[in-house]
C-alpha cells in the first residue's frame, strides 16, 4: 500500500512520465485506484493558497509568442487593479503573482499593492513585468517580494519578437536592479526562447553578468513544441540551441526546465491549490486534466518507449491532485514553471537535481502534514496514514517518528495529534 514517487530529472518532461509508468507497472495499482476512486467520488473545493492575478488585458508590447488575450495600447488604464481588492482579500492567498497581459498597465497597481500589504503584511507578492513603465515599477518594487522581468534579447531579435527595441530597457533594468537591492527584492530575467533569438543568449548572459550581478536568467523555450518559432520542433535547431545553452557563462545562473545538464536546483512552486483571478473577476483553477488536453499529441509523448505512459501519468496526476496530496505535478509542464520559485509555503520543500535522479522522500514538515490532514479530513472525508505520508516527510521527521524506509508503524505509535489513520 506504500509507494514512492520518483522524480527523474535528467529530462523533466520525459523521465517523470517514465517514472510514473514504472511505478504503476511495478504493482502499485491499488494506490492509484484508491486515489482515483476518491477523486471521482468527491469534488474538491478550491482553496486559494496561491493566486495568479491577471490584472488587465492591456499591454504595451506586441510579442509574437504571447498566448494571453491582449489589447495593445500605450497608456496605463485607471481602476483595473483596485476594483478586485475585495475579492483578493476574501481569497486570502499565501502568495500572489501579479500578471497581465502587462500588470503595470494598471495605473492603480501601486495603490492596490499598498492596500494588499497593509491588510495582509505576510502576503508574498511577485510582479511579472516587461519593464517598460519605469514610474509604476519604481513605486511598486519596494513593496513586493520578487520581481521577474522579461527580456528575450538585447539585439535586433528583441524588436522582431516583441515589437520594441531592447536598448531603452537596458538602462531601466539597471536602475530596477539597484532599487531592488536596496530593498532586498530578488530579480530574475525571463527570456522566452525561439528560433529567432536563441543564438543571442550568450550576448544577453554576458550583459547580465556585467550589469546585473546576481540576477538569475530563466530560459523558457516557447511552447507548445509545434509552434513554428519553437526551437524544439526541429532536432537540428534544438541540438544547436543546447550547444548555445552550454556555452553560457557559469556566473549567470540559469533555470531551464528541459536542460539535462542543469547544474543548480529548482524549487517546485506548484501548489496544493492554485487560483487564477482574471481581469473580469472570474476564477479558474489549475487542474492536471486541463494540461493533459494542452500537451496531448506533442511529439515527445509519441516516442515508442513512452507508449501508455502519458495516459497513466494523467490518471495518476489527476487523482493525486484532487486529493491535495501532491507537492509537485508529474504531468504538467505548463504555466507553473513561469514562476520559480515564489511561493513561501512550499518553496524549497521539493527540489530536483538535474545532474541525476532525486527521490522525493523529504518534503513536508509535521505542521504541513497536520494542515493537509485537517483540510482533507474536513473537505474530503479523507485523511492519510503514515504508510501513505511516509515518503513525503522530511528525513529528520521520519526518523523522529521511527518510520523506516521499509517499515510500518501505526498512527497511534507516532503522533496521533498530527495524523489520523485512513484505515
Amino acid at each position: 500500500n506504500r509507494w514512492e514517487i520518483i522524480f527523474a530529472t535528467q529530462d523533466g518532461k520525459e523521465t517523470a512520465l517514465m517514472a510514473i509508468a514504472t511505478l504503476l507497472r511495478d504493482g502499485k495499482h491499488r494506490a492509484l485506484r484508491v486515489l482515483r476512486d476518491q477523486a471521482n467520488r468527491r469534488s474538491v473545493p478550491q482553496r486559494s493558497w496561491f493566486v495568479i492575478w491577471n490584472i488587465t488585458t492591456a499591454c504595451n508590447l506586441t510579442c509574437k509568442y504571447c498566448k494571453v488575450p491582449t489589447v495593445v495600447q500605450s497608456r496605463p488604464v485607471k481602476g483595473e487593479a483596485t476594483k478586485h481588492l475585495p475579492l483578493l482579500l476574501e481569497l486570502d492567498p499565501r502568495s500572489l503573482v501579479l500578471f497581465g497581459a502587462e500588470p503595470t498597465m494598471a495605473a492603480d497597481l501601486p495603490e492596490a499593492v499598498r492596500a494588499l500589504k497593509e491588510n495582509r503584511p505576510e502576503l508574498w507578492i511577485q510582479l511579472n513585468s516587461n519593464g517598460v513603465l519605469e514610474p509604476i515599477l519604481t513605486e511598486v518594487i519596494p513593496m513586493i517580494n520578487k520581481l521577474e522581468l522579461s527580456l528575450d534579447a538585447i539585439g535586433d531579435s528583441c524588436k522582431f519578437l516583441t515589437g520594441a527595441s531592447a536598448k531603452p530597457l537596458l538602462g531601466k533594468f539597471k536602475r530596477y536592479h539597484a532599487l531592488a537591492q536596496q530593498h532586498g527584492v530578488p530579480i530574475s530575467i525571463h527570456a522566452v526562447i525561439t528560433q529567432a533569438n536563441y543564438r543571442d543568449l550568450p550576448e544577453l548572459a554576458v550583459w547580465m553578468r556585467e550589469n546585473l550581478p546576481g540576477v538569475w536568467l530563466s530560459i523558457r523555450p516557447i511552447i507548445p513544441d509545434s509552434h513554428p518559432l519553437s526551437v524544439q520542433n526541429d532536432p537540428v535547431v534544438n541540438a544547436d540551441f543546447m550547444r548555445v545553452v552550454e556555452s553560457l557563462p557559469p556566473e549567470v545562473g540559469r533555470s531551464f526546465i528541459s536542460d539535462p545538464t542543469r547544474q543548480s536546483k529548482m524549487s517546485c512552486s506548484r501548489q496544493f491549490f492554485r487560483t487564477v483571478v482574471d481581469f473580469d473577476g472570474s476564477l479558474r483553477s489549475c487542474k492536471v486534466e486541463q494540461s493533459a488536453v494542452y500537451l496531448e499529441g506533442q511529439h515527445y509523448w509519441n516516442r515508442p518507449r513512452l507508449q501508455g505512459a502519458w495516459d497513466a501519468a494523467r490518471d495518476f496526476g489527476t487523482a493525486y491532485h484532487s486529493l491535495v496530496a501532491r507537492p509537485s505535478s508529474m504531468t504538467c509542464i505548463h504555466s507553473c514553471e513561469w514562476f520559480l520559485p515564489f511561493d513561501h509555503f512550499l518553496s524549497g520543500k521539493v527540489s530536483a537535481d538535474y545532474e541525476g535522479l532525486d527521490f522525493l522522500h523529504g518534503t513536508l514538515d509535521l505542521e504541513d502534514v497536520k494542515e493537509l490532514n485537517d483540510y482533507t479530513g474536513e473537505r474530503l472525508g479523507k485523511t492519510f496514514s503514515l504508510d501513505e505520508l511516509g515518503p513525503f516527510l522530511k528525513p529528520d521527521v521520519r526518523n523522529d517518528l521511527r518510520i523506516a524506509n521499509s517499515g510500518r508503524m501505526s498512527v497511534e505509535e507516532a503522533r496521533p495529534e498530527c495524523f489520523v489513520s485512513s484505515g
